[in-house]
């Protein structure tokens, strides 16, 4: 029903109400704008936390990479050998286990940028091994380098920063701080296949979880240096270690919150990612508003006020169902195939735009059934040529 308001004064009673042309894009425009602006502030930010968790669980589990493996440094092995982390004869001895088997690559997932009585043993260990080390900077943004004996024989280095959402969520990493690739990118790259897939340098990389931490390879580190685990189960692996002890380094993902997985699980997510090449895309979902931004949404808002205002109240509703409905099940296909869209905002928007236009035709019927009325109760009590009463 096309729905134009007639020029001029206000119509008279009993006069059909139509809606102007550029009143059709109006109430969608003016919804669109308070959406971007309520985005920006952080407003849709726990909704979109939610949508982000839920794409994951509706999904489930995909398998981590068989090439990354974890020696956990966890409660057992920390019960045995106490807290070694200043004695680096242990870490030595590992080496000297893992190197008959070729490892790609062993990833010391621990800052080592002070001295220690065993770092002559452990760099003498690491000639023939293959070791990425790792890079942190202190609250002071001083960096923290691994003693030069040890990173003279590293094949490589990464930095392990990483930053949580409101939700305790890790969404993605900078795969570059500077020049330095992130721990889990410099481990990666070892592969020649795996170094052609990393993002650019100012690009993030986001994360796309595989699953719960149980379902990745790991090992016991004392099992290991203790020779209860066959040198094969390491062979052409990513070798990872570091710590799992619950609460060292908590670390949130979809599928392990209550308990934590631990920093070493971020690390081997990136790896694992890489190597499939089945990281996240993320299309316009960080919060910032730019001009971009707010123009796509402008546009969009404009043209579903536009459609839904052709239509009639009934028509409408489902209308808005339906968007709101198509935008979940493209955002979960487009998810499986590793793209992650917004939800929150778009799903506010079709919303918002719907319930407004609804409204305005509810505002237009309701004046329309005044204007009857008058000109029923003209035509009951005036004489229709003299305009005197009856």
């Amino acid at each position: 029903m096309n729905r134009l308001y007639r020029r001029g004064n206000k119509p008279k009673a009993g006069e059909i109400r139509y809606i102007h042309w550029s009143q059709r894009f109006l109430g969608g425009g003016i919804t669109a704008l308070v959406v971007a602006v309520v985005e920006a502030v952080g407003v849709l930010a726990p909704l979109e936390q939610i949508a982000y968790r839920t794409l994951f669980n509706l999904r489930g589990a995909q398998p981590w990479d068989e090439q990354v493996v974890i020696i956990a440094i966890d409660e057992a092995t920390i019960g045995e050998l106490g807290n070694f982390s200043q004695s680096r004869q242990y870490h030595a001895k590992l080496l000297d286990i893992l190197t008959p088997a070729r490892p790609r690559a062993i990833v010391l997932d621990m800052l080592m940028n002070q001295k220690t009585p065993g770092d002559r043993q452990l760099a003498g260990s690491m000639k023939q091994a293959p070791v990425v080390l790792a890079i942190a900077w202190n609250k002071q943004g001083k960096v923290l380098l691994p003693i030069s004996e040890l990173r003279d024989r590293a094949i490589a280095e990464g930095h392990v920063l990483r930053s949580e959402d409101s939700d305790g969520i890790t969404r993605k990493i900078q795969s570059y701080i500077s020049t330095v690739p992130a721990l889990g990118v410099a481990s990666a790259g070892v592969d020649p296949l795996a170094r052609s897939k990393i993002p650019q340098q100012t690009q993030p990389l986001w994360i796309n979880w595989p699953g719960p931490i149980q379902q990745i390879g790991k090992y016991s580190f004392i099992d290991v240096i203790e020779e209860k685990v066959p040198a094969s189960a390491f062979q052409d692996k990513i070798v990872l270690v570091g710590s799992t002890v619950t609460g060292f380094d908590p670390l949130h993902t979809p599928f392990d919150i209550n308990p934590p997985a631990s920093g070493i699980h971020l690390h081997a997510a990136v790896i694992s990612n890489l190597l499939q090449e089945n990281y996240l895309h993320s299309i316009a979902v960080e919060q910032r508003l730019t001009l971009n931004k707010l123009l796509l949404y402008l546009l969009t808002g404009s043209a579903i006020g536009f459609a839904i205002s052709s239509c009639s109240l009934k028509q409408q509703m489902i209308f808005g169902l339906g968007l709101c409905g198509g935008w979940g099940l493209l955002s979960f296909i487009l998810f499986k195939a590793n793209y992650l869209l917004p939800v929150a905002s778009p799903f506010a928007l079709c919303f918002l735009t719907t319930l407004a236009i609804v409204v305005q035709e509810r505002w237009r019927i309701k004046a329309q059934l005044e204007d009857n009325q008058d000109l029923l109760l003209q035509q009951r009590y005036y004489d229709p040529v003299t305009k005197l009463p009856n």
